[in-house]
């Protein structure tokens, strides 16, 4: 502010009183721009410092040999900069800082050379297949006449037009296993390999996470005392080095039994196992022969005297699960009996129970039903069961595999803000009480007219890591905050703050600040639709601190 003691021409008063102008100075921007190092050797990490000054505080924008800068996972715009966790040769160029304000603008610029001699070729037919839910297998080939020492593998997924950096592997192998991604998400990779210096990038490859194939165990009853094993192969039977034989091992044990389970190799998709007891119940499962940790899940071959079990009635067929929200899902099968009276459907979580608990099961007079009240982002088999009657039944089905989806976040706490100037506000937050997954970040979108459509608000991404560095507003490591600036005085701006995830936006709840009373929508999850994208809004009256003259 300037205070100004001489009179204007255009005024009339007293000549004993002066007339006091308060009136806000805007001042031009600044910018300073500095390199760690101008020129890098492939793969350094390297940053790019931007010291811009000016009243109001400048917005910065990066260009790229007067482009804008793409958006990658491997820089991270800071409120100081960028900084590159590893660059390419693609990387050398004329990097520009423009800082702009209501004053007006200005930029500076400086390049960024990478010492480029001599790098090896990247590694070649870079190929990647998913694996399991969490996991993909990729595989490369080195270029000859090469020595190679290590190679360095790096993921990224994209959410809401973001690039996200996923975990980096580093081997001496030509084959990864990608493990400790998303459930059901496309990954893209990259591979460089290093020799006495490292190479530039492979070309990108991508995937999604999840199990390709079904096993389909059918166990069929031969005789009294043996049975037929017929399966198969799934994703996560083939190693990701190919170089260990495709071979199953077979297991069974009784049902319920505390005994270790028996075991026989084979090298095909089926096997009659003998010897069992016709009054026994047995439980079987086949899992590649590699595999050290199995988990696989369990089937029940059931035997009573005296009923007709797998002989008169078939097992109901292609079992198809598909989500409707991240609690429930829809099951259809159908089925070939004439004389079915309803059908039992078992529900595992595979994670938490192998088996399926007979006191538990899900009644169905039709071959379709709804199944609700499920966990979010659960890994769930479904298998079904024809009735004739209560001690007439077919064998299970071929089980149905679903992944339930990510539910989206809860709404965020204890959003508030603070007048900075008549221009900006300090917006802040805490995470939600709920995540319902990781998330990626948080999402500020704000508008002096809340009729226009979301989509043409002003948005501003918020890292979800920006607590770890100096916001505009103090408080615990839940708390967030961003600046709004560039704010018309006296209006009112009504702001949406969503954390984001995997499965979307964040719950709802709208704060007025005018009438200072808060209207939350129902918390039911019946109430909330699985693709809703609302977060939390709050309406900001801006307070003017301009003064009239006095």
């Amino acid at each position: 502010f300037g205070d100004f003691n001489k009179q204007p021409s255009n005024l009339s008063v007293p000549e004993s009183q002066p007339a006091v102008l308060f009136c806000n100075i805007h001042s031009v921007p600044t910018a300073q721009i500095r390199w760690e190092q101008n020129t890098k050797p492939l793969p350094h990490n390297t940053r790019l410092d931007c010291k811009a000054e000016g009243v109001p505080k400048p917005k910065i924008y990066w260009l790229k040999n007067g482009k804008p800068l793409p958006n990658e996972a491997r820089i991270k715009r800071q409120p100081t900069g960028l900084v590159f966790s590893h660059t390419f040769s693609s990387d050398s160029a004329i990097y520009q800082c423009f800082a702009v304000n209501a004053a007006g603008k200005t930029w500076a610029a400086a390049q960024l050379k990478q010492n480029t001699f001599h790098i090896p070729s990247p590694p070649e037919n870079v190929q990647c297949r998913p694996f399991d839910e969490t996991s993909i297998c990729l595989t490369w080939r080195s270029p000859q006449n090469i020595s190679v020492s290590a190679y360095s593998i790096y993921s990224f997924y994209t959410a809401m037009g973001l690039e996200i950096s996923g975990p980096e592997f580093v081997t001496n192998e030509t084959h990864q296993l990608a493990t400790r991604l998303n459930g059901s998400t496309n990954y893209t990779f990259y591979v460089r390999l290093y020799s006495k210096i490292a190479s530039d990038q492979s070309q990108e490859v991508t995937c999604k996470t999840g199990v390709t194939g079904k096993r389909n165990l059918r166990v069929k009853a031969i005789n009294e005392t043996s049975v037929e094993l017929t399966w198969s192969n799934i994703s996560s039977d083939v190693p990701c080095d190919d170089a260990k034989k495709e071979a199953y091992k077979v297991q069974w044990k009784p049902k319920g039994g505390r005994s270790s389970a028996k075991f026989e190799l084979v090298e095909d998709f089926s096997c009659v196992i003998s010897g069992l007891s016709n009054s026994v119940d047995y439980e079987f499962r086949v899992a590649p022969s590699w595999l050290k940790n199995d988990n696989s899940p369990w089937t029940i071959f059931t035997r009573r005297n005296g009923s007709k079990i797998g002989t008169e009635m078939i097992a109901p067929e292609q079992v198809e699960a598909s989500p409707i929200s991240s609690t429930s899902i829809n099951l259809t099968w159908l089925d070939a009996n004439d004389n079915t009276q309803y059908y039992l459907i078992c529900i595992v979580d595979i994670k938490k129970q192998n088996n399926c608990d007979e006191s538990d099961l899900i009644k169905s007079v039709s071959n379709s039903v709804q199944i609700s009240s499920l966990q979010s982002e659960t890994l769930y088999e479904f298998k079904v069961r024809a009735h004739s009657s209560e001690d007439c039944f077919s064998q299970y089905s071929q089980p149905a595999e679903v992944h339930t989806p990510a539910d989206v976040p809860s709404k965020v706490l204890n959003l508030g803000y603070e007048i900075v100037n008549e221009t900006t506000a300090c917006l802040h937050w805490q995470t939600p009480m709920r995540k319902n997954g990781k998330l990626s970040n948080y999402l500020v979108s704000y508008t002096a007219n809340d009729n226009w459509l979301l989509d043409k608000w002003l948005n501003k991404s918020v890292s979800t890591t920006q607590n770890k560095v100096k916001g505009c507003w103090t408080g615990n490591d839940r708390t967030f905050s961003t600046l709004l600036v560039d704010l018309k005085p006296e209006r009112e701006y009504t702001v949406y703050v969503r954390a984001v995830s995997d499965g979307g936006f964040g719950n709802v709840i709208k704060l007025n600040t005018n009438k200072q009373k808060i209207v939350e929508p129902p918390e039911l999850q019946d109430d909330i639709q699985y693709n809703q994208k609302l977060g939390i809004n709050h309406t900001i009256g801006v307070v003017t601190l301009a003064h009239d003259l006095i």
